[in-house]
């Protein structure tokens, strides 16, 4: 309650200067996931408690005495020193309690690159650094630590996940399972398309693919199970609507706002920009979902829907979304528009007693969001750590350069290095985490060889946020897998094949920028659009071997050279291409068809 009621007064009036509102955000989230672990574990109690009783003493030195610490900027005093090695550990204490041990790890590995780095060989070289820079460096210096990524998140990450919770408070939750049911109802995989539409819904905001899963998988995976689906199908679907709703406008998860503070590009642009790779994203899934029910044999089923509830509770929805769209359209900050889109739930909420934010009501918002943006806090000071260290080092350079040299000079190939890196950085980090390391290390590069600034962060968002259902760690399928009761790499192939057409999709774009919104000639964007909608078709015919009726080896290797011709169109802009495709799409069709077999 503290943090949100905090957070909405500082977004109108920065009455604290950047430094002290990060090192304010800091310790609420440090102290939240330090009284989140006291409640999980009694045995925690006591070196919990110190390290609340830290963060408090080092988030009141640094308030206190800012201006003094800008002034001894690189040559801290004894006591400073101590104060940066407090909020080290209490930050990287922090993460590994809120997300495991492989980001944690990373950290790690980082401080101790920066410490002993002058003792390795070749080109991980660095000159030696005494600890009171490492320490000045990575916090008290203002660096590090605090830095873009706390900064970005203290701004706007915060705001907008506690927004999220607040409109789970008033009840936007079952507005989004019956608008799934409602939709859902009209095909044989009503079921499964109520499980995606309400998760996309929600994803928008939770900011994070596991949580997502956890949220809404608890209400749709057994409703799946009930109606035929296999346990790994549950998951599967559930994984795969959780993780596409980060890259789902207008509120993209979290991670869209570190892409703000690292490139400086508006939100509205970045929203416009990787919209038609969102909707052709859900169109895939949602074609595969109707042929695998249609493969299974799942009968269509007359869903109940509740359209009181729908109607009451739209505006909750519609309203607050809407202010956003508007107030980002018209040139005011995320900042701006959260604030306002946070008040209108607040007033929405009142024209129904089923929906009004009580004060307790209020209050479970307040504390879900702070819950959801404790370790992301945590998170995001860890990353400015990371940055740091290959920004000091020159390491990150060096990263570049190699990637250079593997790629051959290469923007193909780089992308597919790209590609690597992004899924396996993502190996159990989150999606913010995972793109924003991406980010700072390999796009610089992309776009030195002569790719789009915007286009080379989306390539790297987009990968990201899929790295969560992309072996070998695939946490998104790892926790639906659990919910359902299946098999956690047959749910994770699954899940990859639902999503085929993101992974597809976002390196295309990179060759082709209709994809993205913008157009250079118009007749050729209208055909790379068509194209690109036979192609999301014809992925999930191949994967699932499914049309009108299960599909012979033959048909599928026509489906497979169709799906391949109009990817080279798109790549190329060469017509015959285009032609080739359709017309082997329109042959296999009509094949299938007629033909007995």
């Amino acid at each position: 309650m503290t943090l949100a009621i905090y957070s909405l007064a500082y977004s109108q009036t920065w009455f604290l200067s950047s430094i002290r509102h990060q090192n304010l955000i800091l310790l609420f989230g440090l102290v939240l996931v330090f009284l989140t672990t006291m409640q999980k574990n009694r045995k925690f109690f006591w070196p919990c408690l110190l390290l609340i009783i830290a963060s408090f003493f080092a988030a009141i030195y640094v308030h206190l005495f800012e201006q003094d610490l800008w002034d001894r900027q690189g040559f801290p005093n004894t006591l400073d020193i101590v104060v940066g090695i407090i909020i080290i550990v209490a930050v990287i204490e922090a993460m590994r309690e809120a997300f495991g041990y492989i980001l944690f790890s990373m950290v790690l590995l980082s401080i101790a690159y920066l410490i002993w780095g002058h003792n390795l060989p070749g080109v991980f070289y660095h000159p030696p650094m005494k600890l009171v820079k490492v320490v000045s460096y990575l916090s008290i210096g203002f660096h590090g630590i605090y830095g873009t990524f706390l900064s970005a998140t203290a701004l706007y990450i915060v705001l907008f996940i506690l927004f999220g919770g607040i409109l789970q408070a008033a009840g936007t939750n079952t507005f989004f399972f019956e608008m799934g049911k409602m939709i859902g109802r009209q095909l044989r995989s009503g079921i499964a398309q109520t499980a995606v539409i309400s998760s996309m819904l929600v994803g928008m905001f939770t900011g994070t693919a596991m949580g997502n899963v956890a949220l809404t998988g608890s209400f749709t995976i057994p409703l799946m199970k009930r109606f035929g689906y296999a346990p790994e199908e549950a998951g599967a679907v559930e994984a795969s609507a959780s993780s596409g709703g980060q890259i789902m406008p207008p509120v993209l998860g979290a991670a869209a706002f570190l892409m703000v503070a690292i490139t400086g590009i508006p939100y509205v642009t970045i929203c416009f920009r990787i919209l038609i790779i969102a909707i052709l994203y859900y169109l895939g899934v949602g074609i595969g979902l109707q042929l695998l029910a249609c493969k299974k044999g799942i009968p269509k089923q007359e869903i109940a829907y509740d359209l009181g509830i729908i109607i009451k509770r739209a505006p909750l929805f519609v309203i607050p979304v809407g202010i956003i769209i508007a107030l980002l359209v018209m040139g005011y900050s995320p900042q701006y528009a959260g604030f306002w889109a946070i008040i209108a739930t607040i007033a929405v909420s009142f024209t129904s007693k089923a929906t009004a934010l009580t004060f307790r009501r209020f209050v479970d918002g307040c504390k879900d969001g702070a819950k959801s943006a404790m370790g992301i806090i945590a998170t995001c000071g860890g990353l400015g750590v990371i940055y740091t260290v290959l920004t000091v080092t020159g390491l990150g350079v060096k990263i570049g350069q190699m990637v250079e040299v593997w790629s051959m000079g290469s923007l193909t190939v780089a992308t597919f290095i790209t590609m690597g890196l992004s899924i396996l950085i993502g190996c159990g980090a989150p999606t913010l985490a995972a793109y924003a390391l991406v980010a700072i290390i390999v796009a610089p590069f992309l776009v030195k060889l002569g790719m789009d600034l915007l286009t080379a962060h989306l390539f790297c968002f987009v990968f990201a946020t899929f790295s969560a259902v992309t072996p070998p760690v695939a946490p998104a399928a790892i926790v639906g897998s659990g919910m359902a009761g299946g098999n956690y790499f047959k749910t994770a192939f699954i899940a990859m094949k639902l999503c085929a057409m993101a992974y597809v999709s976002a390196w295309l774009m990179t060759l082709n920028s209709a994809l993205t919104g913008v157009f250079n000639d118009l007749l050729n964007g209208i055909i790379t659009l068509i194209s690109a909608c036979f192609i999301t078709v014809l992925l999930q015919v191949v994967n699932f071997s499914y049309l009108f009726r299960k599909i012979n080896p033959l048909l599928r290797g026509v489906f497979v050279a169709a799906t391949l011709s109009l990817i080279a169109y798109i790549a190329t802009l060469t017509m015959w291409f285009f032609c080739i495709g359709v017309i082997l799409c329109i042959l296999g069709i009509l094949w299938q068809k007629y033909s007995e077999t």
